[in-house]
């Protein structure tokens, strides 16, 4: 029978392993770690990966992160903000690299799950995690408080459109960052796929568990100009665009990754899946 003490000292050899972020995620999908709640949660959450984590979904995942955890390291103990911190993987990642985070989502549930694990984390290691989970509204949370906002695969979900581009432009303190990384509306086969799924309806509600009415983007992806745009507007300036991926989530295109690889080095925008955009706010003079 497994004692709690002996979770932790298997919770403490394997994460103390991670270099990186994908390392990270794959202890969690191999351990039972969390209370079977909570352990259900995330297994939901990330069902596809749960299935198979080859090489190939690691080297994507992994690259999802590049541009933030550059920002992140050239940084003394940023504060972050991710929207839609989900279960909590990336927050607690940048954590441990060494920010201050703050993870917000609709889903209290899923917050449960990101806090048990930040909780096992810090029990497991010994060391003080500065990540908090809060099941709070974007719209509440005070202007100029973050040196980067984080989201990832979110920002198609947040409505109104315009409405959320100013307010975050107002959380970024001056000279700090905005980091996207979201579906590329310019792939055709993508836009596709999501049209069969859930109709010509982009925008809709969704009410949480406290009762509380969210207007919803149901996969209302944007191109990268787009999302250039409508940050400009608010003089969030582009500092980097960086398209990858071209194929789904599934291990039959593990075969394929050095094509993939190769061609993440060509210009060709409307053959991607995904792209990583970061936008610096001006400086205040």
């Amino acid at each position: 029978m497994t004692t709690s003490s002996d979770l932790l000292e298997a919770a403490a050899a394997a994460f103390s392993k991670c270099a990186t972020i994908d390392g990270f995620l794959d202890v969690w999908l191999r351990n039972a770690f969390l209370p079977p709640r909570e352990q259900a949660i995330l297994e939901h959450y990330y069902a596809s990966f749960v299935r198979g984590f080859p090489p190939r979904l690691r080297r994507l995942y992994r690259s999802q992160t590049r541009e933030i955890l550059g920002l992140i390291a050239a940084m003394d103990r940023p504060k972050v903000l991710e929207i839609g911190a989900g279960c909590g993987t990336e927050s607690l990642w940048f954590a441990l690299s060494g920010a201050e985070v703050t993870g917000i989502d609709v889903r209290a549930d899923r917050l449960d799950v990101a806090r048990a694990r930040r909780d096992l984390l810090q029990t497991a290691l010994r060391v003080p995690l500065r990540a908090e989970f809060r099941h709070e509204n974007l719209f509440d949370l005070t202007a100029g408080s973050y040196d980067i906002v984080w989201m990832e695969h979110t920002f198609h979900h947040l409505e109104p459109r315009l409405r959320v581009v100013d307010h975050v432009a107002r959380l970024v303190r001056p000279g700090g960052y905005v980091v996207v990384s979201e579906v590329n509306a310019w792939n055709l086969p993508m836009q596709l796929q999501y049209l069969r799924r859930r109709g010509l309806r982009t925008i809709d509600t969704y009410v949480d568990a406290t009762g509380r009415t969210h207007v919803y983007g149901v996969e209302r992806f944007l191109s990268p100009r787009t999302l250039e745009r409508l940050f400009g507007r608010a003089e969030i300036r582009t500092v980097s665009l960086r398209y990858f991926r071209l194929f789904p989530n599934h291990p039959l295109f593990s075969a394929l990754a050095p094509i993939e690889r190769v061609a993440e080095r060509l210009p060709l925008p409307p053959v991607f899946t995904s792209y990583n955009w970061v936008g610096c706010k001006a400086a205040s003079r």
